[in-house]
C-alpha cells in the first residue's frame, strides 16, 4: 500500500481477497469447491477482520476523496464469495481497500467470480489499479524499452482519456481504442487507482531512461512532472511510489523486493538537488485537495462536467466545467502535451488564468490568457481556469 502525500491520512489496505488464490494444487482444489472455499474464505475474513481491528484504533481520522465515513465489515455472500461492506461508525473511520485486479495465471474458481479488474463493478467500493492508463502513459508492462505517450508515441490518447474519466462509461470515449479494456470497469471513479509506477516493475525515472534512449536530465524532469500531472488530474484515486517526489531511481532494477538498501533506499539528498520536482508534486496535491472538480466520485457527475477538447496527436485536453463538484473555479482546462514541439490548442473564448505551466504550480496564478487559443510548451502540462 501507500500513504497519500497530503495533510489527510489515507490508509490503503490491500485486500487479500482482491488477489487470485494461488499456492499449491491442494489449496486451489480446496478453494474451488463449496466447503473448501467457504473454509478458506472464512480464514481470509478472520485475517482481514483482525487487521482492521488492530489498526483501526490508531486511525483517528481517515479520509478518501469524495466518500463518506465508514468502517469495513467483512462476510460471506450466498455461494461463498467474500464481500466487503461499509457501515457508519461513531469514530468516523474509513478504510480504502484496493487490490491488483489481475490474476497471476489460471484459477479453478470461475473467472466471472474473481475479484479482477474486469469484475470491479461487482464490488462494493473496492478499487483496482488501472494498467490501461499506466501503460498508455509510460509503455507496456511486457517491454521496459517500449515508450508510449511520454515518448510521443501516438495512439495512446484514448486510453489516457479513459483513465482521466476514472474508467467509467463516458460518451466521448471510444472503448474500441482503449488499449486493454473494451468496456468500462468501474461504477465510480473512486474505484480506479491512477498511477504510473509502484513497488513492482521499474520506478518512473528508470522507465523513462529505459524507454527513451539518450534522454537528458531536463527532459526526464519535464516528462516525470507531466506523467504525475495526469495521475493527479484524473478522476481516479492518485497513487505514487514513495520517493518519486524526490526523483528516485532503483538503478534500473525491475523488481527490487530482494535488492539491498543501495537499490531501495530513498535519496533524501535529492530534495536539495531537485527542489523544483518536490515543489511540483506538492503543488499537485494542494491543487487536488483544494479543488473538488478533480475528485468527483459520482459517475453521472463526471459525465456532466468532464468534457474532452479536440486536440492533435500526443495531446490530451479536457475541461471541467460549470463549477464541477462545487468547485470555486467555474471552468478548468487541463492540456497535456508530450510532443517535443509547442502545440496550439483551441479553447472556449474568455479570460483564463494559468496555475500550472513552465514546470511550476501556483494556485494564486501565473499568467493571464485571452482569446480562443493557447500554446502549450513541449513535454509539459498547462492548467488554466476562468470564473
Amino acid at each position: 500500500g501507500s500513504i497519500g502525500h497530503d495533510d489527510n491520512l489515507i490508509a490503503h489496505l490491500k485486500s487479500a481477497c482482491c488477489r487470485t488464490i494461488q499456492a499449491d494444487t491442494s489449496c486451489i482444489a480446496r478453494a474451488s469447491n463449496g466447503i473448501g472455499f467457504n473454509a478458506f474464505a472464512v480464514h481470509i475474513i478472520d485475517d482481514a477482520d483482525t487487521f482492521v481491528r488492530q489498526y483501526a484504533y490508531r486511525i483517528h481520522q481517515v479520509r478518501v476523496d469524495g466518500d463518506a465515513s465508514h468502517v469495513v465489515k467483512v462476510g460471506l455472500r450466498d455461494g461463498g464469495a467474500v464481500y466487503f461492506g461499509f457501515q457508519n461508525a461513531e469514530r468516523h473511520i474509513i478504510i480504502y481497500i484496493y487490490g491488483e485486479g489481475w490474476s497471476a495465471g489460471t484459477c479453478a474458481y470461475p473467472v466471472e467470480k474473481l475479484a479482477t479488474k474486469a469484475n470491479t463493478r461487482q464490488l462494493d467500493r473496492i478499487g483496482a489499479f488501472c494498467d490501461d492508463m499506466r501503460d498508455a502513459i509510460r509503455g507496456p508492462f511486457s517491454d521496459d524499452h517500449k515508450a508510449a505517450f511520454l515518448g510521443a508515441v501516438p495512439g495512446n490518447e484514448e486510453s489516457i482519456r479513459f483513465g482521466i474519466a476514472g474508467a467509467i462509461a463516458h460518451p466521448q470515449i471510444d472503448m474500441s481504442k482503449v488499449n486493454y479494456s473494451k468496456e468500462p470497469w468501474t461504477n465510480s471513479p473512486a474505484q480506479m487507482i491512477s498511477y504510473v509506477s509502484c513497488h513492482d516493475d521499474m520506478c518512473l525515472v528508470d522507465r523513462l531512461k529505459a524507454s527513451i534512449p539518450g534522454i537528458t536530465e531536463d527532459e526526464l524532469i519535464r516528462l516525470d512532472l507531466l506523467a504525475q500531472t495526469m495521475v493527479f488530474t484524473s478522476q481516479g484515486v492518485p497513487f505514487i511510489l514513495a520517493g518519486e517526489e524526490m526523483l528516485r531511481d532503483k538503478k534500473g532494477v525491475h523488481n527490487s523486493f530482494k535488492s539491498p538498501d543501495n537499490i531501495n533506499q530513498l535519496p533524501w539528498e535529492n530534495l536539495e538537488k531537485y527542489p523544483q520536482v518536490f515543489d511540483y508534486y506538492r503543488g499537485l496535491t494542494e491543487m487536488r485537495r483544494n479543488h473538488p472538480a478533480f475528485r468527483m466520485s459520482d459517475a453521472e457527475m463526471v459525465r456532466t462536467h468532464l468534457e474532452f477538447l479536440k486536440s492533435q496527436e500526443n495531446v490530451v485536453a479536457f475541461r471541467l466545467k460549470d463549477n464541477a463538484n462545487g468547485d470555486s473555479w467555474k471552468d478548468i482546462i487541463v492540456i497535456l502535451n508530450s510532443n517535443k514541439t509547442t502545440q496550439r490548442v483551441n479553447i472556449p473564448d474568455g479570460t483564463w488564468t494559468s496555475v500550472c505551466e513552465g514546470g511550476q504550480i501556483n494556485l494564486a496564478g501565473i499568467k493571464e490568457y485571452t482569446g480562443t487559443e493557447v500554446e502549450v510548451a513541449p513535454q509539459e502540462a498547462l492548467i488554466i481556469y476562468s470564473n
